[in-house]
């Protein structure tokens, strides 16, 4: 089991909505509407998950742009500075 799938990652990062499974770390990512998370293990809520987007475009642009913006805030250019500043001030 992947704590946290690379595919997830580079799919936000693309702007392309996920529906994933409860599984590892990927409930972090997609939390806040950046993402449909499913039980693992049930194919029904997994498709239902998929067509729910499908159907619906606001819901769809939603997901794709909050799960971009997850990606962005978690990217090394943004939490490296912000570790920066913590750790100076840590030292002074």
């Amino acid at each position: 089991s992947e704590g946290l799938p690379t595919v997830v990652l580079e799919a936000q990062a693309l702007g392309v909505p996920v529906v994933t499974t409860n599984s590892g770390g990927v409930r972090d990512m997609v939390a806040h509407d950046a993402g449909v998370l499913v039980p693992v293990g049930d194919a029904t809520a997994l498709s239902e998950g998929i067509v729910a987007l499908l159907v619906d475009d606001h819901r769809h642009a939603l997901v794709a742009r909050n799960g971009a913006l997850r990606c962005e805030a978690s990217a090394v250019g943004a939490v490296v500075p912000r570790w920066e500043a913590i750790l100076a001030a840590a030292v002074r």
